[in-house]
């Protein structure tokens, strides 16, 4: 909607944004105390409403690495450097599938599902989506 697209752009979306990626960057390479950190400083205020707001992050990013695959333009221009590694440095990666995986975190955190649970979960979800693990949903 409308007002989510404004609270997007809010004082704080860089860093809200840095922080996405840097998850998503932490969850890929396996670094659980590094996630572990993000995941307690943003349950810490019990802020369901940032927390959806995070996992807004992570889905445009993601989303701008797949459209970015099939030659579209990306959301994220400004960081657009960033995103040209993404893709390239994760060539299996599995978007639709973390893509999915990131709306489900979101769909638990708005349905008050524990908060650091549901972006365990996600962490782990978004590790075998990225580097492509079949083993594993």
């Amino acid at each position: 909607s409308f007002t989510a697209a404004l609270e997007l752009l809010g004082e704080d979306s860089p860093a809200m944004r840095a922080r996405a990626v840097e998850f998503l960057r932490r969850s890929v390479i396996g670094d659980a105390g590094a996630v572990w950190r993000i995941i307690e400083d943003l349950a810490a205020a019990k802020d369901r409403t940032r927390v959806a707001r995070f996992l807004t992050f992570v889905l445009v990013w993601l989303r701008d690495g797949f459209v970015l695959r099939h030659g579209g333009s990306a959301i994220n221009v400004d960081d657009r450097a960033a995103l040209d590694r993404f893709r390239d440095n994760l060539p299996r990666a599995d978007l639709p599938r973390a893509l999915a995986a990131s709306e489900a975190a979101l769909s638990l955190v708005e349905r008050n599902v524990y908060i650091p649970l549901a972006l365990v979960q996600l962490s782990i979800r978004l590790k075998r989506a990225l580097l492509d693990d079949r083993t594993g949903s």
